[in-house]
């Protein structure tokens, strides 16, 4: 009962005073009070009263800017909140965003992983480069080989070796990786953890698990570790299934329930869906693929006749150099989800500020320690230019 004679007190009068006033009228004042408010519920008193009398003038005494914020707070008055929080939330809506405190998510998206995003791609696409052109030349299209080797070895006969003898480390690498962000995200969208997280972490897992499976062909024929190769390939696919499954009730529940405050007024609008849509797109046509093969496979043994003699499937299936679809298929896949990766960390970047987030720019030792996947060839590298004499 008290307090809502307290409520009658604070709020007497309001709905006719009120419209006197533009809280809007300074921005600055507004964004001071405003954003700590709105992302740590802290009440400035020397904010508040600036903010109020910035468009209320020296007329408005502390005590009446302190009944105008609790009838708006405490007594949740529709129009007080209205007018003096949420229309002005609306209105300095760009420099309200351009101060709010975001930190980001360094350990998948930090200045470091993306860098090793980029130079993981970029690898990747080189060695496979290398080896459908080796593939090419010696006129196999179904088995990746061993590099013949020449007599006289030319320099880029040199960058080629340098290709093959990193294969395994650099593959080994990127799957250990790979692992690693996948097993991170299924942690992330457990917790439901804010929308920007699950959002870009599952960008990484696209590219990363893309960069894996274009090398794992390779890996397996050149390395001739198919049942170790096969199996962890698996590993990273259904751990990949099981956060496409995740991604998305995780940051459904994340919109509806402790949304970040940053997220709620200034991103959402950015959730990039196109690029979730093609992700999604990009995983079903392999999954697809997979199971008209394997039922292909299945037909074959009830009808007791080879796969590949199995009626159009057969053909599609075992006739085909699946070997150079699968990399052409990975390396837009991997390419695409990278783009997509570096235009969302560009649109919360330009929301906030243009700059990046604090904790973002900054190196970590995970960072750091992920760099050791472009190791291997890097110290090739080196060797093949030394003995160059470049």
């Amino acid at each position: 009962m008290a307090t809502l004679d307290i409520c009658a007190f604070s709020c007497k009068g309001i709905n006719i005073g009120i419209k006197n006033y533009q809280p809007w009228a300074n921005c600055k004042a507004a964004t001071a009070f405003l954003v700590p408010w709105i992302d740590h519920k802290t009440v400035n008193m020397t904010d508040l009263v600036t903010y109020l009398q910035s468009f209320g003038g020296t007329d408005v005494p502390e005590w009446k800017a302190m009944n105008w914020f609790f009838c708006a707070k405490e007594c949740a008055n529709r129009e007080m909140s209205e007018w003096l929080i949420y229309k002005p939330m609306s209105i300095c809506k760009d420099e309200m965003c351009e101060v709010w405190e975001w930190d980001g998510n360094a350990d998948i998206v930090g200045i470091g992983m993306m860098f090793v995003y980029l130079m993981g791609a970029i690898l990747a696409s080189l060695y496979i480069a290398s080896f459908l052109s080796s593939m090419y030349v010696e006129n196999g299209h179904t088995t990746f080989k061993t590099r013949t080797p020449s007599k006289e070895q030319s320099f880029w006969d040199s960058i080629r070796s340098m290709f093959y003898n990193s294969l395994g480390a650099f593959h080994t690498g990127l799957g250990l990786l790979a692992a690693s962000v996948l097993l991170a995200t299924l942690f992330i969208c457990g917790r439901k953890e804010s929308v920007y997280d699950i959002n870009m972490s599952h960008l990484a897992c696209a590219v990363l698990t893309a960069s894996y499976f274009l090398t794992l062909p390779i890996y397996v024929d050149i390395e001739r570790k198919s049942i170790s190769g096969s199996c962890f390939g698996v590993v990273i696919w259904l751990l990949f299934t099981v956060v496409m499954g995740l991604s998305s009730t995780a940051e459904t529940a994340a919109r509806l329930h402790g949304r970040v405050p940053f997220e709620a007024n200034c991103w959402d609008s950015k959730v990039s869906f196109k690029a979730s849509s093609a992700i999604f797109a990009f995983y079903l046509i392999p999954a697809v693929t997979s199971m008209l093969a394997g039922l292909t496979y299945l037909v074959g043994k009830c009808t007791k006749r080879p796969a590949d003699k199995v009626p159009v499937l057969g053909w599609l299936f075992f006739r085909i150099p699946w070997r150079i679809l699968s990399s052409i298929f990975f390396f837009i896949f991997m390419w695409t989800a990278l783009g997509s990766l570096f235009t969302l960390r560009v649109d919360i970047a330009s929301v906030n500020g243009g700059g990046v987030q604090e904790s973002e720019g900054s190196w970590g030792f995970g960072q750091i320690l992920a760099l050791a996947t472009s190791v291997p060839v890097g110290e090739e590298e080196m060797v093949i230019l030394f003995k160059s004499g470049l």
